[in-house]
């Protein structure tokens, strides 16, 4: 159980730290010169910034699959209905992030899709590990 919780939370900030570095990258975008992604604050900030962020996304997520799956699974005793349900609740959440206003003057994590890939890597992630590890 302990691992498929890990599993979910490890997507979850992986998905962050990789937008937090397209992120960064389409900022630098414009400035001519390859040597600026060769520079230290290009590799850490970002790492650190998506991470710490993307850590109550994924948290939330991999919570709501680990509770609402179970629940699932002992009301609709047909495991590939369970799943699809909840694949359709981590779907429905992840749109909503998504669709979520943007301020005009937002950071990064303020973006609705910032939030919703750091859910929807999440929680896949954690479903697809439950439905392995109840597999074997």
């Amino acid at each position: 159980m302990f691992l498929t919780f890990a599993s979910g939370l490890l997507a979850g900030v992986l998905s962050g730290i990789l937008f937090a570095f397209a992120f960064t990258w389409d900022a630098i975008g414009e400035f001519e010169s390859g040597s600026i992604l060769f520079t230290s604050m290009t590799w850490i900030v970002p790492t650190i910034y998506g991470s710490v962020f993307a850590v109550g996304y994924a948290f939330l997520a991999t919570s709501c699959v680990m509770i609402i799956l179970p629940l699932v699974t002992r009301i609709i005793p047909q495991p590939n209905l369970s799943h699809a349900f909840t694949t359709y609740f981590v779907l429905c959440v992840a749109f909503y992030l998504w669709q979520s206003p943007t301020p005009p003057h937002a950071t990064m994590i303020e973006f609705g899709s910032y939030k919703g890939c750091c859910f929807l890597s999440a929680g896949l992630v954690t479903q697809t590990s439950f439905w392995n590890s109840g597999k074997s």
